[in-house]
């Protein structure tokens, strides 16, 4: 038996990571109050419109009540979507700082929860640190209904491709690379149940426990290359702090871990499980799945997926503290009704050089304004 993931993308964001895992052979479903972005997506089905906004203008509330009016249909449509693909794991994914995907997001994910029997999965992904503090604040708020939800939660951290971007790199390409990379990462744990190997295996029951853990769930990769023997710690650090994951806690709170083995034996025995337990502590449960190494195109490596971890705290209080930062000088803002400005001189100077026989000639006619209506012009300014 083979577990099939389905996308659910809503908003610009999720409908794009929708559309690269389309692209993959996955199932996908696009939600948006845009039309415009939906029109973008390569396939033509599976795609809803919400409200008659033309999107929600990074505004949550908008998002939020254009779904109060739409959700039955909502949840009629994707749930006729998940039965005909045959969908066991449901990804939602959407970005935190906009206003369709963080304001839908998380409300949806509620009511799927409630109301489907497929596992629900959230993907949301974090502004970078650069963009402007509405879509902070937006992520913050966003991630403040995520976190209750216990469901397993995969946060991708746009601020982590933000460091490694050079100028010769466009945005376009930085959001390119972060979804394909998410994408990467999903298809390599889906793909372990079809191989098959007499040293352990993780099997599709293990699959389903993976996506079900409450938490936050990260993934890293470590390679032949960049593995010693000497400091195995830094390098594990290493390989999660460049992941397009969140940041870790390190507080050692982690529910399960699953590594899969892709690699030879003497990269095995080098890779210290001890080591690694006492920089993430020691889980519950741990699956592995140990594979000859037959990737030509990317060497020996080890997958690690870490699961129930303590959500990035530290990175949402970045966001926090940029917000309230800026909150002074947004608030110091001068909210001007009236110049006080004195101009009757130049005025009077201008009088008396102008022509008053010089006139303008048009087709057509104007209706006079009255009285009262000119008098209320005149008030606007003096």
């Amino acid at each position: 038996m083979s577990v099939k993931v389905g996308f659910l993308g809503i908003g610009q964001c999720g409908g794009n990571i929708a559309d690269i895992a389309y692209q993959r052979g996955f199932p996908a479903y696009a939600i948006n109050t845009a039309k415009e972005d939906l029109y973008a997506l390569s396939f033509k089905h599976n795609k809803m419109q919400v409200g008659n906004t033309g999107g929600a203008a990074k505004d949550r509330k908008v998002a939020i009540n254009e779904l109060k009016k739409t959700y039955p249909q909502i949840l009629e449509n994707v749930q006729s979507w998940l039965i005909t693909e045959s969908v066991d794991i449901m990804i939602i994914t959407f970005s935190t700082g906009g206003g369709t995907g963080s304001g839908m997001g998380p409300v949806l994910a509620r009511l799927m929860k409630e109301n489907f029997n497929q596992i629900i999965v959230l993907m949301p992904v974090l502004p970078s640190m650069d963009e402007p503090v509405g879509s902070q604040s937006n992520s913050v708020e966003c991630m403040n209904n995520i976190i209750p939800l216990g469901l397993s939660t995969f946060v991708i951290d746009n601020n982590k491709y933000m460091q490694y971007l050079t100028l010769n790199k466009s945005k376009r390409k930085l959001y390119d690379g972060v979804n394909s990379e998410v994408l990467d990462n999903i298809e390599v744990l889906l793909d372990n149940p079809n191989k098959v190997s007499k040293y352990g295996n993780i099997d599709t029951r293990d699959i389903l426990r993976i996506f079900s853990t409450p938490g936050f769930t990260s993934m890293g990769m470590l390679f032949k290359d960049n593995i010693t023997d000497s400091n195995m710690i830094q390098h594990i650090t290493d390989t999660f702090n460049k992941s397009i994951y969140a940041p870790l806690e390190y507080d050692k709170r982690i529910s399960c871990a699953a590594f899969i083995y892709m690699c030879s034996e003497k990269m095995m025995e080098q890779f210290n499980q001890d080591e690694f337990y006492s920089l993430m502590g020691k889980p519950i449960e741990v699956y592995e799945g140990v594979y000859d190494p037959d990737d030509k195109t990317i060497g020996e490596h080890i997958t690690i997926i870490l699961c129930g971890l303590t959500f990035p705290t530290t990175r949402i209080q970045e966001m926090i503290s940029r917000v309230e930062s800026e909150r002074e000088i947004i608030s110091s803002k001068k909210d001007f009704t009236k110049i006080d400005f004195d101009s009757s001189w130049i005025n009077d100077a201008k009088d008396s050089n102008r022509d008053s026989n010089l006139s303008y000639k048009t087709t057509k006619k104007k209706e006079k304004i009255d009285e009262k209506q000119a008098t209320d012009i005149f008030n606007e300014y003096f």
